[in-house]
């Protein structure tokens, strides 16, 4: 059965494709599909929440504590890349901060005492922060961040970001906007495209899901289209959409991978 290993939830979680920025030895390089848990918020790698390979519960608490949830970060960051509101890099001495700059939990920059710094940072540490919110579960939190940093960096990552918030937090409607924003940005992003079709779905929007297949589909790479065509598997099992719904070309792919 599945279940949270967080809070050890049964209730259904909301899966998504995720992309995540690579950072040098993150187990999250790897992980390409999360379920957000309905009770605690948490992103949960696929196949922990789903006990893959005979993983049990006990396994999976374990593996999720030590390899992927947040670690709170003790040490100070004086490396902190400030942007001013357009963007480009200014000199933190410029800033009156304290003698050291501190990072909390989710990497974002604070003061010792652990009162947040409101400066803007770079566009890499600023998908970072989003990222580790979302996957602690601080989904208000990627919403408000999200929508800030948008404000300098209009980029597909802080859209992806914002739709997999929205759809956790139970708002397809704004869920889906952001995936097609993301879209809008970058045509071949399929993440953005396998989680913009589930949110029509869950809309009950055939007509755009399947609009946006016929348009995006092909321009993804072989690897995307596995993203997308898993997508679609988890969206018949759920009963949102059939074989014979989706145009014919990827019904061909359907049955050649699975």
């Amino acid at each position: 059965m599945n279940r949270c290993p967080e809070c050890d939830s049964k209730e259904q979680g909301k899966e998504f494709q995720i992309s995540v920025e690579p950072v040098p030895g993150s187990p999250w390089n790897d992980v390409l599909k999360a379920v957000s848990c309905s009770e605690c918020g948490h992103l949960i790698p696929a196949h922990i929440w789903e006990h893959w390979n005979g993983l049990s519960h006990k396994q999976a608490k374990i593996e999720w504590t030590e390899k992927y949830r947040a670690k709170a970060l003790s040490t100070p960051n004086e490396d902190v890349d400030y942007v001013d509101e357009s963007g480009r890099p200014i000199d933190p001495k410029s800033i009156d901060l304290d003698a050291a700059t501190f990072a909390d939990e989710y990497g974002r920059p604070c003061h010792k005492n652990g009162e947040l710094i409101m400066n803007f940072v770079s566009e890499f540490a600023a998908i970072e922060i989003g990222e580790n919110l979302l996957r602690a579960g601080k989904l208000s939190d990627v919403v408000t961040h999200c929508t800030r940093y948008l404000e300098i960096y209009n980029v597909p990552e802080f859209w992806r970001l914002l739709g997999v918030a929205h759809g956790s937090l139970g708002d397809p409607t704004s869920a889906r906007f952001s995936f097609l924003s993301a879209l809008s940005l970058d045509s071949s992003d399929a993440i953005s495209l396998g989680n913009y079709v589930t949110a029509c779905f869950d809309l009950g929007d055939k007509k755009s899901a399947l609009e946006s297949l016929e348009r995006f589909f092909n321009q993804t790479s072989d690897a995307g289209k596995q993203i997308i065509l898993d997508a679609l598997f988890e969206a018949i099992k759920s009963g949102l959409v059939t074989r014979k719904d989706l145009p014919p070309a990827i019904q061909i792919l359907l049955r050649e991978v699975k």
